[in-house]
């Protein structure tokens, strides 16, 4: 009995010091992407801008945004333009916005990811970030479900494929063809 109340005390003061750790701790990464939106509603086949805010908790003075779009690998939203790679400064705790234009031409659910990292000519302070445990990055990955009715964007934490609505044996009908814009289809291969 004295073993078990022993282990059950031990066990609440390691839950009690991890609480407190973790409400101590910095409410979110020092250079993060804190929120994506998307306008209008991403139907397929119409061009549409994702909005993408990024901040950091200290100044940065290299900072480098990012988007990639996986077209390489089959993904079927293409990149029309905006800030695709933004290189800049960010000031502690003001947001900066950047605007992607994309353009999604099948029907389905795609990924995009955005990453946004700290740039420094500096290999020292490189060094002294990855040795206090901060990256000095963040990736975002999005999904664009699209229509030719409608469309949303899903962050990427709130993303869930179910495995248990996918037969592999289902005959699927073929998408529905899309006429795009020019502007759209500019540059596919």
């Amino acid at each position: 009995m004295k073993k078990s109340n022993k282990a059950r005390r031990m066990a609440n003061l390691s839950l009690f010091i991890g609480l407190v750790l973790i409400s101590c701790s910095p409410s979110g990464l020092p250079l993060n992407i804190t929120s994506v939106k998307v306008f209008p509603e991403p139907v397929v086949g119409q061009i549409v801008t994702l909005e993408v805010e990024i901040m950091a908790t200290d100044d940065e003075p290299y900072v480098k945004f990012s988007v990639d779009t996986r077209e390489d690998l089959g993904n079927k939203v293409h990149l029309i333009g905006g800030d695709t790679i933004w290189q800049g400064s960010l000031t502690a705790n003001q947001a900066q916005k950047l605007q992607v234009q994309v353009c999604v031409i099948v029907e389905g659910s795609w990924p995009v990811e955005f990453s946004v990292t700290t740039v420094s000519s500096d290999s020292s302070k490189a060094t002294e970030s990855a040795a206090d445990g901060w990256s000095g990055s963040d990736v975002e990955t999005i999904h664009l479900e699209s229509s030719l009715e409608s469309g949303k964007l899903i962050r990427g934490s709130a993303y869930t494929f179910d495995p248990g609505t996918f037969d592999p044996g289902e005959i699927r009908p073929t998408p529905r063809p899309v006429v795009v814009s020019p502007e759209c289809s500019e540059n596919l291969e």
